[in-house]
């Protein structure tokens, strides 16, 4: 397979299936934009906050990024799905650079 993406646009690709990550590591420049998403049982909509997660976690996004995200069925191969996502709407809590959980934990020490 070779594919080339548009300059100039980050690009992140995720899937489940260990041949679909072997298949869009060959995309050239994104060998180091693929998020693999634990197989699990969840919806569309689910599978694409979980990949924004891992995205976010290993630094591939930042929270005041915005993603077009598309989905499909790999049964149908066609994609279905486009969903707009605001990083930081989303995953608010996340994303909050004042939130100071320690300071409001109450720690009762062992006697």
């Amino acid at each position: 397979m070779s594919i080339r993406l548009w300059q100039g646009i980050r690009c992140i690709l995720a899937a489940k299936d260990p041949d679909v990550i072997n298949d869009l590591a060959t995309i050239e420049g994104c060998k180091d934009s693929i998020v693999r998403v634990p197989y699990m049982n969840l919806t569309r909509l689910s599978q694409i906050k979980v990949a924004a997660i891992l995205a976010l976690s290993n630094g591939l996004i930042r929270s005041d990024d915005r993603l077009v995200c598309l989905s499909g069925s790999r049964r149908h191969r066609i994609l279905d799905n486009l969903t707009v996502m605001d990083v930081d709407r989303e995953f608010e809590i996340l994303s909050s650079k004042t939130l100071d959980i320690a300071s409001q934990m109450v720690i009762n020490p062992i006697d």
